[in-house]
């Protein structure tokens, strides 16, 4: 899984804010790679994910390939299930693990995008077959729920619920999302659970769900819950078809 960390931060910083995900994820067999993305003019980290997110300089940067040579060398050194190869995304790392899936769907098994969408033109992703997680926070006034225009560029972005449902067209799935469960609580900013889960029915062995994290900020306050449920996701989903 590679772990992939948002506008301005890194993934040292990611790593401790999903509660210490290189040990949640080695008590779970997994391999996490955390990179980080190239400083911009400002000095900020950044993934050339979208026109929105967050490639502002306009540098010649290309991410997909970058994480592509990161699976690349972890397979030189470590057995590698290239069926179960993972993305965890916020933020700009999000809007990078939509693309990545987006370019890569014989690469990438699934993904979990937090508070990250892909491009506003669905047409542009030809990618299927890729297991995705939605979650977002309604109240989140850095990436909108709704959708809306990047803090940086004024570039359009789309709306979470487009997001997983342009997912679900494209893996075959049904055309309404259905309730998945109970609502959880991750976010200590707010009180009880506020994450209520939706997916779609989709074909055997692909999902597409979409958490709304409602009340909650563009960067919630996680234990380590979040990360396992996250990873109980990615875990459930393996490319057959490779």
């Amino acid at each position: 899984m590679i772990l992939i960390h948002g506008y301005g931060s890194s993934g040292e910083g990611h790593e401790s804010y999903f509660g210490g995900l290189a040990r949640i994820t080695k008590g779970r067999g997994i391999i996490l790679a955390v990179p980080n993305g190239t400083y911009d003019h400002k000095r900020m980290l950044f993934w050339n994910a979208s026109e929105a997110c967050c490639d502002f300089d306009k540098l010649p940067v290309d991410d997909v390939a970058y994480l592509d040579a990161i699976v690349e060398d972890v397979a030189k050194k470590a057995p590698l299930d290239r069926t179960r190869v993972y993305a965890l995304g916020h933020s700009n790392g999000a809007f990078m693990a939509h693309r990545w899936a987006c370019e890569r769907p014989n690469e990438v098994a699934a993904i979990v995008a937090l508070a990250g969408v892909p491009w506003s033109d669905a047409a542009r992703c030809t990618g299927h077959d890729v297991s995705v997680l939605q979650v977002h926070g309604d109240a989140d006034k850095v990436i909108d729920y709704a959708g809306g225009k990047s803090f940086g560029n004024g570039e359009p972005y789309p709306s979470a619920e487009s997001a997983v449902a342009a997912w679900a067209a494209r893996d075959g799935c049904g055309q309404t999302r259905h309730s998945s469960g109970a609502a959880l609580d991750f976010d200590g900013a707010v009180p009880g659970p506020e994450t209520t889960r939706e997916a779609y029915d989709c074909p055997k062995g692909l999902a597409v769900e979409l958490w709304r994290m409602r009340g909650s900020s563009h960067v919630p306050r996680f234990d380590t819950r979040f990360a396992n449920a996250a990873l109980d996701f990615l875990l459930a989903h393996h490319a057959e078809r490779r």
